[in-house]
């Protein structure tokens, strides 16, 4: 019978391994509050403990923020799927500097995972963007296609619809908006 051994709230299990006994499942999990580890769960009782600590040191933990998801309209009406760290605290009335990160692929997509320079740039008072604009894996075949025969137009305006979202929230310096992006993205 179909048992669900793992459930997590929040976050990535993957390449899952049964031991040479078929007594347990080794896997990799991580969230983005939690990097990369190995895990082994056991069959019988679904107990699963953690092998591996990735965690940087310098009682990091406490200070990484989960993501928000959120939505937002592009040029076209098409929805825009996106993570959005902001720092824990934000002080009333603050407008921090904001990072609009574009992803590579272009058919790759974010993920409920440990994004280290997302956690990095939140510790150092900024927020950051991570949409999965159109062409990004994950949302179906229809929206995968949308930028095919496009590339680096209506997906460049799903970046820029991000930019004019992130200027809308009232803890955003407007003036203090930067686009990077890493492989396609950048």
């Amino acid at each position: 019978s179909l048992r669900r051994l793992v459930e997590p709230a929040q976050g990535v299990c993957a390449y899952p391994q049964w031991s040479p006994d078929g007594q347990a499942i080794a896997y990799l999990f991580q969230s983005p509050t939690e990097p990369l580890d190995l895990y082994v769960v056991g069959v019988a009782d679904g107990n699963a403990r953690r092998l591996t600590d990735s965690m940087p040191g310098g009682n990091v933990g406490p200070r990484l923020a989960t993501p928000e998801k959120v939505v937002y309209p592009s040029f076209d009406g098409l929805p825009i799927p996106a993570y959005l760290y902001r720092p824990p605290t934000i002080a009333p009335g603050a407008r921090l500097p904001t990072i609009l990160w574009s992803l590579g692929g272009p058919t790759s997509q974010y993920i409920d995972a440990f994004t280290s320079y997302a956690q990095f740039f939140i510790g150092q008072g900024y927020v950051v963007l991570l949409p999965n604009i159109r062409g990004s894996s994950g949302y179906g075949k229809y929206f995968e296609d949308l930028n095919n025969g496009d590339w680096g137009h209506d997906d460049l305006k799903d970046v820029l619809a991000g930019a004019d979202y992130l200027k809308t929230l009232d803890f955003v310096d407007p003036d203090h908006l930067g686009i990077t992006g890493t492989s396609y993205g950048g």
